[in-house]
């Protein structure tokens, strides 16, 4: 895949393999793109060492300051799409946000930060 269409990025990190199928998240602003990746009719070689992609879900263990969301938004830049006000409205009516689809590699540099946000993080299998 070349650019992002929406912030044109080029790194890309795969998050989903469904049979032709791939789901794609860009690196940079966490957009998600699904593409067909081989020739009907080809049988795809997948890596067998992919490792396990989860649903990331984010709570709060206290009321978030506006600058707690924003080093989140910073973390996350898939939530940089919701204001301030929606996040702390989705916080409070449903308790948790999903932060998108991550292997544990991909959240190991992110955790240790979110701990003084006062974070939890529940992995739901994908």
């Amino acid at each position: 895949m070349a650019k992002c269409l929406n912030c044109g990025a080029e790194s890309w990190t795969v998050v989903e393999r469904l049979g032709a199928l791939e789901t794609w998240r860009c690196d940079a602003c966490g957009k998600e793109e699904t593409m067909h990746v081989y020739k009907p009719g080809v049988d795809p070689v997948l890596p067998a060492d992919l490792p396990p992609v989860f649903t990331v879900m984010a709570r709060w263990t206290s009321k978030p300051t506006a600058s707690q969301i924003g080093e989140m938004q910073v973390l996350f830049p898939r939530l940089k799409s919701l204001s301030a006000v929606s996040l702390l409205r989705k916080i409070r009516d449903e308790g948790v946000i999903e932060l998108g689809r991550f292997t544990d590699s991909e959240l190991k540099d992110r955790e240790p930060q979110l701990k003084p946000l006062g974070i939890e993080l529940e992995r739901v299998p994908s």
